[in-house]
């Protein structure tokens, strides 16, 4: 089930925080919170890497706050987001077994 398509921020690889909506969070979050990952493709340097990730949110106060006050920012954090390319554009994929596969949103 395709939950959607992400783009790898400049933080990234330097927290290992992958953003994520607010209903993909939710819908991860409702199945326990600690997800298996497999990442593939050219965003994984040619060789898949499996892990497991952790839903989180965040309470800010960014720019979106002037309009809406404090808002949530929702991630799923793992070290192996620490070696996803910025700006790469990811298709993340839940398999009936509740493993997350992000890939090249483009097939590649």
């Amino acid at each position: 089930m395709r939950l959607e398509i992400r783009t790898v921020g400049r933080k990234t690889p330097l927290d290992g925080k992958l953003e994520i909506s607010a209903s993909a969070a939710n819908h991860l979050h409702s199945l326990g919170g600690v997800i298996g990952i497999e990442i593939h493709g050219a965003v994984s340097r040619g060789a898949s890497s499996r892990g497991v990730a952790t839903v989180s949110g965040m309470a800010c106060t960014c720019r979106k706050s002037s309009m809406t006050g404090t808002h949530v920012h929702h991630f799923l954090e793992s070290e192996l987001f620490r070696a996803l390319p910025v700006n790469a554009v990811l298709a993340l994929d839940l398999d009936n077994a509740g493993i997350l596969s992000l890939s090249p949103a483009d097939g590649g």
